[in-house]
């Protein structure tokens, strides 16, 4: 079964926060590592689909300062981590 993912903006701490969104079910939240150039879509590109389609509500977001993440003033990981709780 094909599902259709949505990608939308929230603002998160400030931050203009980008996210994929795809499926129903169970919320799945996925987070791209933080090497140069990560981003969900290019990090989780094979992954939301099928998720979705297993029965998950897949969220996977841009951290901020990658992908289509505004850039924080704060780039610590200690920042990243307050971002993900918010």
């Amino acid at each position: 079964m094909a599902t259709t993912s949505k990608q939308e903006y929230i603002q998160v701490d400030g931050v203009k926060t980008f996210f994929v969104k795809a499926g129903d079910g169970h919320p799945l939240l996925l987070i791209h590592g933080a090497s140069p150039g990560a981003s969900s879509l290019l990090n989780w590109k094979l992954n939301i689909e099928p998720l979705a389609a297993a029965g998950f509500a897949v969220y996977a977001y841009d951290q901020p300062g990658f992908g289509y993440t505004e850039n924080p003033s704060d780039h610590s990981i200690e920042y990243r981590v307050t971002h993900a709780k918010r």
